[in-house]
C-alpha cells in the first residue's frame, strides 16, 4: 500500500501537533519554570527550530494548550446542557451531572497545576498578563453562558452567571493547593446555592 504524501500545510500541521503533545509531557513533567523549548523540542523529535517555527515563545506554547483544554471541557459541558434541557428532568438530576463534569475536567491534576503556574506567572509578567486575562475573559463568559443556558431550561432567571463562572474557575484553581474538602463538592455548594437564590422564571422552557 503506498502511503499518501502529505501536502506542506499537512506537514506542518502534523508538527505543531506533535509538538503540543511533546509539550504537554514536558509541562507535567517539569512545570512552566522547568520546562524548556530545547526539551520540548528533544521530546518530540525535532530541532529547536521546529519550535521556534511554529510558537514564537514557551508561553505562547502552553497558552495554545490551555486553549484545547479548556474548549475541550466547555464543549462536552454544552453538550452535557443539551441533553439535560432536551430531557426536562429536575434540577437535582442535572446537578449530579454537572458534578460528574468537574470531577472529570478536575481530574487531569497536572493541567491544574500547570493552570496555578500559568496565574502566577501573569502575576510577574505585564504583557503575558494581558494576553492571558484576555483568554479568561473567553472562558469565562463560555462557561456564564452555559451555565445560564442550563439555568433557563429548569425554571431560573439569574442576572449574571458571570459572577458564578468567576467563582467556579477561582475555586477550581485554589482548590489545587488545598488538600482539605473535595473541590467538586465545594464547587456544585456554589453552583447550588446560586441556583437556589436566583429568581424564578415566569415559564419554563
Amino acid at each position: 500500500m503506498v502511503r499518501k504524501r502529505l501536502t506542506r500545510d499537512e506537514s506542518q500541521a502534523q508538527t505543531r501537533q506533535r509538538l503540543l503533545e511533546a509539550a504537554r509531557a514536558v509541562f507535567a513533567r517539569d512545570g512552566y519554570r522547568g520546562a524548556s523549548v530545547e526539551a520540548i523540542a528533544a521530546e518530540a523529535g525535532y530541532s529547536k527550530g521546529a519550535v521556534y517555527s511554529n510558537f514564537a515563545s514557551k508561553e505562547d506554547i502552553l497558552l495554545e494548550l490551555k486553549v484545547a483544554y479548556a474548549d475541550a471541557g466547555f464543549e462536552e459541558l454544552d453538550q452535557l446542557v443539551d441533553r439535560l434541557t432536551a430531557s426536562k428532568g429536575k434540577y437535582e438530576d442535572a446537578a449530579k451531572v454537572i458534578r460528574k463534569w468537574l470531577e472529570t475536567f478536575r481530574a487531569n491534576t497536572e493541567w491544574s497545576v500547570l493552570a496555578v503556574e500559568l496565574q502566577l506567572h501573569a502575576h510577574r509578567n505585564p504583557d503575558f498578563a494581558a494576553r492571558h486575562g484576555t483568554l479568561n475573559e473567553c472562558h469565562r463568559a463560555a462557561l456564564a453562558a452555559i451555565f445560564k443556558r442550563l439555568f433557563v431550561a429548569f425554571g431560573k432567571m439569574p442576572k449574571d452567571c458571570t459572577l458564578l463562572a468567576d467563582a467556579v474557575i477561582g475555586l477550581s484553581l485554589g482548590l489545587t493547593l488545598e488538600s482539605g474538602s473535595d473541590p467538586a463538592d465545594v464547587m456544585m455548594a456554589t453552583v447550588g446555592s446560586f441556583f437556589a437564590a436566583a429568581p424564578d422564571a415566569k415559564s419554563r422552557t
